[in-house]
């Protein structure tokens, strides 16, 4: 890709900076250019955001040199090379002391490039320089104010005890004013220590490792009052490899030690209950918990202890819960009830908890503290959940059994006496319209009771034989659109691979199902592989793998790269509703959609995945000895009229933008055609007036999306008809609103459904103008 370069050109003649742009374009440059040959123009043309000036050195009424004189007045850093036609050895000096980036002859244009690139970067190193410059001062002045500001005591100290400095906070904690004061009396580290002792084993500590961490020693206070602090230490070293001074930090935990002296009494003797217990103060900070409560929820004592029980919060409870549970609490009732809560693993269990209002004198006081009582029921649920999901699949297989019948017979004598209507009527007319959008109606119901009845294996499967190598390829292109562009596929397909009989609809849902779970699993990118084979399954594999029976199957693996499934959650990836995703982005109705569909073709999936390792999904099917037959498609069905109207079609993948034109041509439209944004904003100067439907891929190369084309062209043309298409959703992230089937044409699209909504976006439109008048 280009690299785009802001220059501004000081020339007389326009055939010369023509020659500079084509040496810049040459080079590899993308200039967005002003030529100018006035100092008038030129002091208006300066912009700090240009990247380069390139000067003649002499003009009719200007020079190079004026010109560096009126850069140089601005404090602009842009550098400015001079070009000239002839220029001496000392004329070229004077003009780089007068802060010329560099000079070229016009007999030696092929130095403009190098010399411009060199320029820009000098100027991004000076820029880079001066920006760590900058950001040295504000760390500077961001760590001074951190040292006077914290609240916690920081220090310097030399090997041999001697005070280098102190914070206020440092100074406070052992009883001084201030750090002067404190400096002025004590001259050695070993006064603050109330043990002598510990210094020793802290200083031979940072000898040996480097640094201490959060040590815990008492310390001595100006009056004699012993505290105990926390201590972060190390150790400075100079070029030598000698120690020059120590640095650190301490915290007061006097109060928390104490707090802890209190809490190992209360624990010892609720240290043998069953339940989690722990003890808050009244807003919440965590004082005491016992072994049970480690147990649950995998944090240790210390790493809890000073903290909030919101530690726990696993996200799945709104606002409100935890506003009524604190009401509640804070009024002094017993608050009970069921929560999910996250270990410290981040995995999610579920816990009932009785929390209790503990007040001082006994009961008659404030509350000063709450005891939390916790079971989990983690087990229990999930057993609950399993027989609700089990009563939940039996429901639908009943009710799928029991509609069934009638449900598709209905459906069958709708969409043939639809088919019979349909050679009856004009094929062009509105009526013929409206049968297609029943037809369509009674197909999308059709499959919905498909997509049910699959769960409860009463699908009727339309089985024709096939060969799984041609459905993969003829699935490719779809795949491609549906894993993205940062997903690579890689498909091997074994040679003389026996057919299978098979559902082709099925079977291709299984492939787009488990392609869309890999690219879940990969949301920075990475592999899809996808590899057939003819495997014999023995009696070896059989005693490994339960679901698996010796003979001959045909196998599809399809692997990813992706993050891995975890041994907790692989048991229950194939169960109906089950899914990882967040709300909203997943049903839990891919995978096991694919292994119902697979145990009815007769056949099984194996799972190997660990984290961090990727997926892989091995699909086994019963092989046959007979050629696969290729699939028959359906008739083509008759497209709606089509109309004068010129529309300019913009799609950069050369046979989808073929085919749109020429099935639009063929309904009479007059058609115009691009390639990208740039291709049709060549197409629209020419024709702009006569243009009424711009229809646009939403994804193009050259860095233009069909959003920002259809913004641009609206604000020349405001009654401009628009309509996007695209392979992805209408729900992704394009911002704007997509609605199939008004302004938005997903793909893939047949004729019939691309003059249908062409049609209905131009005569909606038209309408919508009407009425605006």
């Amino acid at each position: 890709m280009a690299a785009r370069l802001r220059v501004l050109i000081l020339e007389d003649c326009p055939a010369d900076a023509e020659l500079m742009l084509h040496d810049l374009r040459a080079a590899g440059f993308d200039p967005e250019w002003h030529r100018v040959d006035t100092e008038a123009e030129f002091a208006a043309r300066l912009d700090p955001g240009l990247d380069v000036i390139i000067a003649d050195f002499k003009l009719p009424q200007f020079d190079a040199m004026r010109a560096l004189e009126i850069l140089r007045s601005t404090g602009y850093d842009v550098p400015l090379i001079v070009v000239s036609g002839s220029i001496g050895e000392d004329v070229a000096v004077e003009a780089m002391k007068r802060g010329a980036a560099d000079y070229v002859l016009k007999d030696r244009r092929g130095r403009l490039a190098m010399a411009v690139k060199a320029a820009v970067e000098a100027r991004l190193s000076r820029s880079e320089m001066q920006r760590a410059e900058a950001a040295l001062r504000q760390s500077e002045e961001r760590y001074r104010k951190m040292f006077e500001n914290t609240v916690e005591g920081m220090f310097q100290s030399t090997p041999d005890g001697r005070c280098l400095q102190v914070n206020p906070a440092f100074a406070r904690m052992f009883g001084f004013d201030s750090p002067e004061q404190m400096m002025a009396s004590v001259t050695g580290m070993e006064q603050l220590y109330a043990n002598a002792e510990d210094r020793i084993r802290i200083m031979e500590q940072i000898e040996r490792a480097g640094h201490v961490r959060e040590v815990e020693i008492e310390g001595m206070r100006r009056d004699g009052q012993r505290i105990w602090i926390s201590m972060n230490a190390i150790a400075v070293k100079d070029e030598t490899g000698r120690i020059a001074y120590y640095e650190g930090t301490t915290a007061d935990i006097t109060q928390r030690k104490r707090s802890e002296r209190v809490l190992r009494l209360q624990a010892a003797a609720l240290a043998s209950a069953a339940n989690g217990i722990v003890i808050t103060d009244r807003d919440g900070t965590i004082e005491w918990v016992n072994d049970a409560f480690t147990t649950m929820t995998r944090y240790s004592s210390r790493e809890v202890l000073g903290q909030n029980p919101r530690i726990l919060k696993s996200g799945e409870h709104p606002v409100e819960f935890y506003r009524e549970l604190w009401n509640t609490i804070l009024s002094g009732f017993v608050w009970r009830g069921e929560v999910v809560n996250r270990r410290k693993d981040g995995t999610q269990y579920a816990e009932e908890m009785t929390i209790t209002p503990v007040r001082a004198g006994g009961g008659s006081g404030a509350i000063t503290h709450f005891v939390a009582v916790k079971e989990d029921i983690t087990h229990r649920k999930r057993l609950e959940d399993q027989l609700r999901q089990a009563q939940k699949m039996e429901s639908i297989g009943r009710l799928a059994g029991g509609v069934a019948h009638d449900f598709n017979n209905i459906l069958t004598v709708i969409l043939a006496n639809t088919g019979l209507l349909e050679d009856q009527i004009d094929a062009g007319g509105d009526s013929a319209t409206l049968l297609r959008q029943i037809t369509l109606a009674a197909e999308r119901a059709a499959g919905l009771t498909r997509q049910l009845l699959t769960f409860s294996r009463k699908h009727p499967l339309r089985m024709q034989r096939l060969n799984l190598n041609d459905t993969i390829r003829g699935l490719t292109k779809m795949l491609h659109r549906i894993i993205g562009e940062d997903v690579a596929m890689d498909c091997t397909y074994a040679d003389d691979l026996p057919a299978i009989r098979a559902d082709i609809g099925m079977i291709e849902q299984v492939l787009m199902n488990l392609a869309v779970n890999a690219r879940d699993a990969m949301p920075r990118g990475g592999q899809l592989r996808m590899v057939t084979d003819l495997v014999t399954v023995d009696a070896e594999h059989v005693r490994r793998e339960p679901a698996a029976r010796p003979g001959q199957f045909v196998r599809l693996t399809v692997a990813d790269t992706g993050g891995g499934i975890a041994p907790e959650i692989l048991p229950f990836v194939f169960e109906p509703f089950f899914t990882t995703k967040d709300v909203g982005k997943g049903t839990g109705l891919g995978l096991a959609t694919a292994y119902s569909v697979v145990l009815q073709h007769q056949g099984w999936i194996e799972l190997e995945s660990a984290v961090g390792k990727g997926t892989a999904f091995r699909i086994y099917l019963p092989a046959f000895e007979q050629a696969a037959e290729e699939a028959k498609t359906a008739a083509a069905e008759s497209a709606p009229g089509g109309g004068p109207e010129v529309i300019l079609v913009v799609e950069d993948e050369d046979m989808v933008r073929r085919l749109t034109c020429t099935s639009l041509r063929r309904l009479g439209y007059e058609v115009l055609e691009a390639c990208d944004a740039a291709d049709a904003t060549r197409v629209w100067e020419e024709c702009q007036e006569r243009i009424e439907l711009l229809l646009t891929d939403m994804v193009m190369p050259g860095g233009v999306t069909g959003r920002e084309l259809a913004e641009r062209l609206q604000q020349a043309k405001p009654g401009l008809r628009v309509l996007f298409t695209s392979g992805y959703s209408p729900g992704a992230s394009y911002g704007i609103d997509l609605e199939p089937g008004v302004n938005f044409l997903p793909k893939p699209f047949d004729r019939n459904r691309l003059a249908r909504i062409v049609r209905d976006c131009l005569d909606r439109e038209k309408v919508d103008d009407r009425r605006k008048t």
